[in-house]
């Protein structure tokens, strides 16, 4: 019998977080789900200890590759793929979640019958403290044109793939092929892609526990250069689907650019990269940037002063 959920669950030398992570899956109050389980060449015991959970009846897959594929959204597409689900929920192997996530996931996403993703309120943990934003136990549903405009514009607001769940046969009819090779920003891409085509479900609870630490894949100096670069392509893609005029937002792109480049210490040749980007579509943002960025430098370093 078909599942109503799959939980891909793509690991790469997460280890130390790998029971927890198993045990917040398996602790779900809702149960109609099955588990696929992907480790892509990890060189920590990951491996190990996924055989402990590979004969479960829950989990239906389990693939180990012998060659690091370099990109986790390509893990996200091999599960995708394998999956039986009517909904997937992709379940990051170094987050954990509250037992009832599953639960009010798709109580949401099965009372309104246009929706195509539901997510719920992300706790950071940041090892020594975390931080949740407000949240009023509420579930609201966003029509696509508005969810796309207001959330997913100038940045990606559904910051962990964790805390949310997407319907499969929506994935399925997305061209990946023309965003699958991006290393940061493919998840914002596809987050795009999907809701362009349903309503969003918002369960304002927080279920979700997303861990920030060193070995994130978003976290490095080059990795933040590089969300720059793809980003700009994800906001040509929303602008194109509902004709925006995205000058409004430049000031926003600017910003968050002049703001990364003072903290991250962005050399002249990461700055040149970007500018090229955004040369091609946004020359104002660069223009924007050059004014921004050294009073964003100076305070940085009357802070640190």
């Amino acid at each position: 019998m078909r599942p109503a959920v799959s939980v891909i669950v793509p690991n790469y030398n997460h280890a130390p977080f790998l029971k927890q992570r198993m045990q917040s899956i398996l602790s779900q109050t809702f149960t109609d789900f099955e588990i696929i389980l992907l480790d892509d060449c990890s060189t920590d015991n990951s491996q190990e200890i996924l055989q402990q959970y590979a004969t479960l009846p829950q989990t239906a897959y389990v693939e180990v590759n012998k060659k690091n594929s370099g990109r986790p959204f390509l893990q996200w597409e091999k599960g995708i793929e394998k999956a039986h689900g009517e909904w997937i929920w992709i379940a990051e192997t170094d987050d954990w979640c509250e037992p009832e996530l599953l639960e009010n996931l798709i109580k949401a996403a099965n009372e309104n019958k246009e929706c195509g993703l539901a997510y719920c309120t992300t706790i950071h943990e940041y090892g020594s403290h975390s931080w949740c934003p407000t949240y009023d136990k509420q579930t609201r549903y966003h029509t696509s044109s508005d969810f796309l405009t207001n959330n997913l514009l100038t940045k990606n607001t559904l910051c962990n793939a964790s805390g949310l769940i997407f319907r499969r046969d929506i994935f399925m009819s997305v061209d990946t092929t023309a965003f699958e090779n991006m290393r940061l920003c493919a998840d914002w891409m596809l987050y795009a892609h999907i809701c362009a085509q349903c309503t969003v479900a918002e369960v304002s609870l927080p279920l979700n526990h997303y861990r920030i630490h060193q070995h994130n894949s978003s976290t490095s100096k080059a990795q933040l250069v590089n969300s720059f670069i793809e980003g700009i392509a994800v906001v040509d893609y929303i602008s194109s689907l509902f004709k925006i005029n995205t000058s409004r937002n430049n000031t926003t792109w600017a910003k968050q650019w002049a703001k990364a480049s003072a903290l991250h210490k962005f050399s002249c040749h990461d700055n040149i990269s970007i500018a090229k980007t955004f040369t091609r579509r946004h020359t104002a943002i660069v223009i924007l940037f050059l004014f921004l960025n050294p009073w964003y430098t100076l305070r940085k370093k009357t802070q640190l002063q």
